[in-house]
This record gives C-alpha cells, sequence and structure tokens, in this order.
C-alpha cells in the first residue's frame, strides 16, 4: 500500500521517483513460465509488475493505485470505461480507471499478438507496456497530450523507456536466461516507427526502452508531472546484457 503521507502522481512529477536499486528489490515471482498456459502466465506477471511498481512508487511517496486483473477469455466483458464500455475477446488489451486500475488481458488477442515465444518473454514485455501506460497516465500524460505538450511519438518513446526499466529489473534478480535475451534483442530490433507509434522512428523507440533498461531511472523516460515540459530519451550506449549468472534452475520467464 501507499504511504499515508503518499502524494498524487500528477502532482508530484515522474523526476520524484527514485532509481530503481540494483539486484532483488523485493521477493521474486516469476519462478517456471516456460510453456505453462497464458491464462497461468499472465497473473504472476501482472503481479510481479504491480510489486515492481507499487515498490517504486512507495519507496518514492508517490501513490500507486490498486491494481485488478480481468481475463477475457471467450465472451466480452463490461468495463468501467465509459469509452469503451464493453471489450472482445479479440479486442486488444485494455486499461481503465475506476476505483481501481484495471488491467482487461484479452486471451486469444494476446495469443495471436503478444504472446509468441514458450518462455513468455514477449508476453512480458507486452503486459510491461501496458504498465509504462498506467505510469503515465498517472502522471497526467495523456492530458498532455490533449493540451499539445507531448506528442503521440514522445508517448510511445517513454513507455517503451518505462518497459525497459521493468525489464532491467527481471534482468536485475536473475530471471533472464541467455536465450531470453536472445528473444528481448530480437523484439526490440522487430520494433518499427510507423502511425501506430505515433510518428516515432525504430531508431527512437529502440533507444528508448534500452535507456530505461540502462538506467534504471524512470526520469531518463523524460516525463513531467503537472504540464511540465517532457525531454527525449537519451540515447543508450550499450544493449541488453545476459545476467553475470545463470540461474541453476528454470526460473526465467
Amino acid at each position: 500500500k501507499s504511504p499515508a503521507a503518499a502524494v498524487a502522481a500528477s502532482k508530484a512529477g515522474l523526476t520524484k521517483l527514485v532509481r530503481v536499486p540494483n539486484g532483488v528489490s523485493f521477493t521474486p515471482h516469476l519462478k517456471g513460465l516456460d510453456n505453462v498456459p497464458i491464462t497461468q502466465a499472465i497473473p504472476t506477471l501482472s503481479g510481479d509488475m504491480n510489486a515492481f511498481w507499487s515498490q517504486e512508487f512507495a519507496n518514492s511517496g508517490v501513490q500507486w493505485p490498486t491494481v485488478q486483473d480481468v481475463l477475457v477469455q471467450t465472451s466480452p466483458a463490461s468495463t468501467q470505461c465509459s469509452d469503451h464500455p464493453t471489450i472482445a475477446p479479440t479486442d486488444p488489451m485494455l486499461l481503465c480507471y475506476g476505483q481501481a486500475a484495471t488491467f482487461f488481458w484479452t486471451i486469444p488477442w494476446m495469443q495471436r499478438n503478444v504472446d509468441t515465444d514458450a518462455a513468455h518473454v514477449n508476453l512480458l514485455l507486452g503486459m510491461a507496456s501496458m504498465y509504462g501506460y498506467a505510469v503515465q497516465d498517472l502522471f497526467g500524460v495523456y492530458k498532455q497530450v490533449q493540451a499539445g505538450q507531448v506528442t503521440n511519438g514522445q508517448v510511445e518513446q517513454q513507455d517503451l523507456c518505462l518497459a525497459g526499466i521493468y525489464a532491467r529489473s527481471v534482468d536485475q534478480r536473475g530471471l533472464f536466461e541467455s536465450a531470453d535475451i536472445t528473444t528481448v534483442n530480437k523484439w526490440l530490433s522487430s520494433l518499427k516507427g510507423d502511425s501506430s507509434s505515433g510518428g516515432a522512428t525504430a531508431q527512437q523507440l529502440q533507444q528508448a526502452f534500452v535507456a530505461g533498461y540502462n538506467s534504471g531511472m524512470p526520469s531518463t523516460c523524460g516525463l513531467q508531472g503537472g504540464g511540465g515540459t517532457p525531454t527525449t530519451p537519451t540515447s543508450p550506449t550499450t544493449t541488453p546484457t545476459s545476467p553475470t549468472t545463470t540461474p541453476t534452475s528454470p526460473t526465467a520467464t
């Protein structure tokens, strides 16, 4: 839970978030996900991401919402989003805010478009991006887009930077095997600049992810709360590398 004196993210600014420490920062939840059903992998991954970001916010004195997961598998589900009252299993993933931040994980769509490797590494990266959008929304980024202060291309870069920060924590906890790092780099190379990325180029998207991965510092992602002026993520100097020690048991994601 957020500390009693925690402030709303919209009044704090992303620069208030402290640097994510190296190594184990909370109890690892990601174990034995190779070849497990997606309906089992999603709650495990979301639980880990929620633990990661809730602790990061708590350590920084910023409020983090209660998170709920809804698996949309065979029939449409109702949401609390006024502009998206229902979601079908074949629709893209959705995040809605009400009394809690609710992620609607659309199983058929995710199996076809996101979860494309047996170790669920691509699923991890796709869900990490959704959590990045949640962080952005808390800091008022989408209001800045509406006000013309932030471009859609910057939003996509900033989101990937935040996803990179989470992926770094997975690596730092020794939960990536060498094969998983290969999958991460293939995913990184597959990022393309097009209309869906808000005009950002492939290089900008790749650099944004690696900037977060290398630094572990949310301020690297260039978001400001309260209508501040955003900055473009800095160019990275290295690409993700494999852990210094190889797990002795199958604990990779």
